[in-house]
């Protein structure tokens, strides 16, 4: 659902400030100036400590923008080029950091760009590059740093902060083939995988893409064995783009039996690592995609059992406070497949408690469809800070949706134009804002560009495929005979057969 992101700003100045720190007080020591002493201060003097450190952070700042001012005119100067290459390197490095703290991030990018392309420059100087590239938004030079890692730093992958991988390749849809297929070639040749050796499916199948457009059909066969996940597979089945990888494995593009090496692999990798609750969440999720809701329940029952049974819930799952949210969002889908609609409310009550953003935004959904507008706006209205762009996307249907259901006309407008807006963020929560207004040409038309999109079209497909019936409450029923209607449109069966194909399966819907 929706996925909350703190500031990145703010974590970039606090990521800089100690590296500066170092670089700041290692120059001070050599020339024999001032340095902080490392005795503990005494007991009971809090106050005096308080305002000491607040008197040094002003000398600090001080210090940082008089550095910052002097290594700018040196960097200026012409003479600067005839500089040996480790006082460039230096210079350029300190001036970026320097300028990131000072709230300069643009300048402070461009001095450590050019620092991060000299022969000095080591793995953490090009992971910095790219961090600060991504948070201006610059994602062709993320790209482009991050495949310079991969191809010098191997080793190091294991070790890039988590989910920086995963926004650069959400963020490469505006980037050059070329250069997303620079970057997807290198990772595939170091064999690059995702945690507990799980193969990362969705960039695979971007890679035999990128690869196919160029006419290098073995070398997209090869890669294609490597797409593993169940709806990534749909995908491809359903694109007429792929049918020649289809047709040199087709054992490999047998969903039902794709859906049970799936099912055993996650579950063998959680067996082998009892106290992650990250891939006991994944098995969890694939038994609800395999409808094997019992199962699922019971899947839930034992986690929530073993967990209500410790006061260590850390040391029974180690990932416990970053994926028991998650869990509980799933138990209540166990839930909801069990006709239990009060008992997944009352569970999705329970997560959301201390203003959790996903649970609140996920229980507003649910409120929604349970036909309680007003239930679904009080929890929305509970949501505090920022959210991320999906995130945000997930409140305004919601919003949006309410007011449908409440015949609150001056909400619609603006809700639709904001859904509209930022499409691109979350693109299916644009077409549910014209599903809940029943504006059937306006999702045809919106469907129709998605299957015409090279981009956009293995997604669309997967969407539009013939899938099991699952529990549903009315008003989800009503939202799938929505769907269908827009689906069975003249024009959107026309591109559908244009570029792809629909088979039935007996999963549930992606």
């Amino acid at each position: 659902m929706s996925w909350c992101q703190p500031s990145e700003h703010g974590k970039l100045k606090l990521h800089f400030i100690p590296l500066l720190l170092a670089v700041v007080y290692t120059s001070a020591c050599s020339s024999g100036g001032p340095h902080r002493s490392t005795d503990a201060a005494p007991l009971g003097i809090e106050a005096q400590v308080a305002k000491s450190i607040a008197e040094q952070e002003k000398i600090e700042n001080a210090g940082f923008e008089n550095r910052f001012a002097a290594l700018q005119k040196v960097i200026a100067a012409p003479s600067f080029k005839s500089l040996p290459g480790d006082t460039q390197y230096r210079d350029l490095l300190t001036a970026g950091k320097l300028a990131m703290v000072l709230e300069q991030p643009r300048r402070g990018y461009d001095y450590i760009a050019s620092a991060a392309v000299m022969p000095q420059a080591d793995y953490y100087d090009r992971l910095l590059q790219v961090q600060t590239a991504m948070t201006l938004g610059l994602n062709a030079d993320a790209v482009s740093g991050m495949t310079v890692i991969v191809r010098r730093w191997p080793e190091h992958i294991a070790d890039l902060p988590n989910g920086l991988l995963d926004r650069i390749f959400r963020q490469s849809g505006v980037v050059p083939h070329s250069e997303r297929l620079s970057l997807l070639r290198a990772l595939y040749a170091m064999h690059w995988k995702l945690k507990w050796d799980i193969e990362p499916s969705g960039a695979w199948q971007d890679l035999v893409l990128l690869l196919l457009e160029r006419g290098m059909l073995p070398e997209a066969i090869d890669v294609s064995t490597h797409v593993t996940d169940l709806y990534e597979l749909i995908g491809m089945r359903a694109d007429r783009r792929f049918d020649a990888i289809v047709a040199a494995h087709p054992d490999h593009f047998d969903i039902r039996a794709a859906g049970e090496r799936q099912l055993h692999d996650l579950e063998s990798a959680s067996e082998n690592a009892p106290h992650v609750l990250e891939l006991r969440s994944d098995v969890i999720l694939a038994l609800v995609h395999q409808q094997h809701y019992a199962a699922m329940l019971a899947e839930t029952d034992a986690v929530l059992t073993a967990v209500q049974s410790t006061n260590f819930r850390d040391k029974l799952y180690v990932d416990y406070y970053e994926q028991f949210g998650q869990f509980l969002n799933l138990r209540s889908i166990a839930l909801e497949r069990a006709g239990r609609w009060d008992d997944a409310v009352s569970q999705l009550s329970s997560a959301s408690v201390g203003n959790n953003t996903n649970q609140l935004i996920n229980l507003a959904a649910l409120d929604c469809k349970l036909g309680r507008p007003k239930d679904a706006l009080e929890q929305i209205g509970r949501v505090r800070g920022d959210t991320s762009p999906y995130g945000a996307m997930q409140l305004e249907w919601v919003r949006l949706e309410a007011a449908v259901q409440m015949g609150d006309r001056r909400q619609v407008a603006p809700s639709l134009q904001y859904l509209k807006k930022h499409a691109a963020d979350s693109p299916w929560a644009y077409m549910s804002g014209l599903l809940s207004l029943k504006q059937y040409s306006r999702a045809a038309k919106l469907l129709v560009a998605e299957l015409l999109n090279l981009d956009e079209r293995a997604g669309a497909l997967m969407n539009v495929q013939d899938y099991a019936h699952q529990p549903q409450t009315p008003w989800e029923a009503e939202f799938a005979s929505r769907w269908h209607e827009v689906i069975a449109r003249k024009e959107v069966q026309a591109a559908i057969h244009k570029v792809g194909r629909v088979e039935s399966y007996h999963l549930e819907a992606p």
